[in-house]
């Protein structure tokens, strides 16, 4: 897992966000959960841009499982 604080100009009112990489090998494959700062405000918080970073991976790896 990585996580970044993103440096952006800041409008009044916002905080930095946090762009979250969770990162899976597994048999020689490697899959990528990442969770965008742009994309959601939430991410200010450095605790929600990991808890949906972690939920999108987990997502992956169970359609991954139905294949």
């Amino acid at each position: 897992m990585t996580a970044e604080k993103r440096h952006q100009h800041q409008r009044p009112g916002q905080g930095q966000h946090f762009h979250v990489a969770v990162t899976v090998k597994h048999q020689g494959h490697e899959q990528v959960a990442a969770r965008t700062p742009a994309a959601d405000p939430a991410h200010t918080d450095a605790h929600v841009a990991m808890r949906d970073a972690f939920k999108a991976m987990r997502r992956q790896l169970g359609e991954r499982a139905h294949l």
